[in-house]
């Protein structure tokens, strides 16, 4: 008897969802007129947390329905799948560099 084996296994991390947040806001147009060192600070100060804080659905429950990565993940997808609220999220995050 054949043992089971995994064949393709997707692994999502808490810092993958930063990443795709964070690069979406910035390829959306987001952060135009922020300074490149603002950039830089609002990429440190962003968190997994406060990315769920504004999400109407948990992104882990979401994500275990998933058959693919988030690799084309766009920033409207991801407030759809995830109920994220981007405007929200930015005001806070630019809120904390004061």
């Amino acid at each position: 008897m054949e043992k089971d084996r995994i064949i393709k296994q997707i692994a999502i991390t808490e810092r993958d969802i930063v990443d795709l947040v964070q690069s979406e806001l910035y390829n959306t147009g987001l952060f135009e007129g922020l300074e490149e060192q603002e950039i830089k600070q609002l990429d440190t100060l962003a968190s997994f947390e406060l990315i769920q804080s504004y999400c109407d659905n948990n992104i882990e429950t979401v994500l275990k329905g998933f058959k693919t990565g988030l690799d084309d993940m766009e920033l409207e997808e991801f407030e759809n799948w995830f109920g994220f609220d981007s405007e929200g999220y930015l005001k806070e995050l630019k809120g904390l560099l004061e």
